[in-house]
């Protein structure tokens, strides 16, 4: 083979994590090998759901599916909150013991001890229109700072689910501030009305400066400007 990526051309994993300790690698196919034991699964977040104080992680890693069910009460606060922010095709490794579920497609589970994010999705692509305001979210620890810019479609290239930023000097800022106490923070980017910017791709991302840990930069998301 996303919260803390780093600033710059490269990215660093970000550990979600309750303990630092790796058990054995596995593939999804052979968890039936390894029921009842502590394992670590590397792939891709393929959805995200939750119910009450329980987070239900689909992961796949080109062999197989299998749901990693991750307990609040198991985790705690910071770790259960912190997958709140994971997005679809996350790159991420689960530790956590496997067991059999009868009810489960692949007929396992796996009881969530720890996630660690690799690197965070490119964003899928939205829409604006012109004349009209886009409103944009950054979410990430409460209380952090976070800025967030904008650059045209030759201002980032994908790279692995990251994006490298070719020429800071195109950058332009359109917010600024500090998230809520909920780790968001929302605002409005008026598109002008011009019918010439249709088809036009934008950048964006957010630089996010915790209150403790490293800064790092957001899932980039690209727009693409309709009439």
């Amino acid at each position: 083979m996303d919260d803390g990526l780093s600033i710059g051309l490269g990215h660093e994993p970000s550990a979600i994590s309750h303990d630092k300790i790796a058990p054995m690698h596995v593939y999804i196919e052979d968890i039936g090998k390894h029921e009842g034991e502590e394992v670590t699964i590397k792939g891709w977040l393929h959805n995200r759901r939750s119910s009450g104080k329980i987070h239900f992680l689909t992961v796949r890693d080109g062999s197989g599916f299998i749901q990693a069910v991750m307990s609040k009460a198991a985790v705690g606060d910071d770790l259960f909150k912190a997958a709140d922010h994971l997005s679809q095709e996350t790159s991420i490794i689960v530790t956590g013991a496997a067991r059999a579920d009868t009810r489960a497609p692949s007929g396992y589970e796996i009881d969530v001890k720890s996630v660690e994010v690799v690197g965070a999705s490119l964003g899928f692509p939205r829409g604006a229109r012109t004349g009209a305001n886009e409103r944009f979210d950054v979410d990430g620890p409460a209380g952090a700072f976070a800025a967030t810019f904008l650059a045209f479609g030759s201002g980032f290239v994908p790279v692995f689910g990251t994006a490298l930023l070719l020429n800071p000097s195109i950058l332009i800022q359109i917010d600024s501030g500090t998230l809520d106490a909920q780790g968001n923070r929302r605002f409005d980017l008026p598109i002008p009305a011009n019918a010439a910017l249709a088809g036009l791709n934008v950048w964006t991302q957010a630089v996010i400066v915790p209150a403790s840990g490293l800064p790092y930069t957001s899932n980039p998301g690209r727009t693409t400007i309709d009439r």
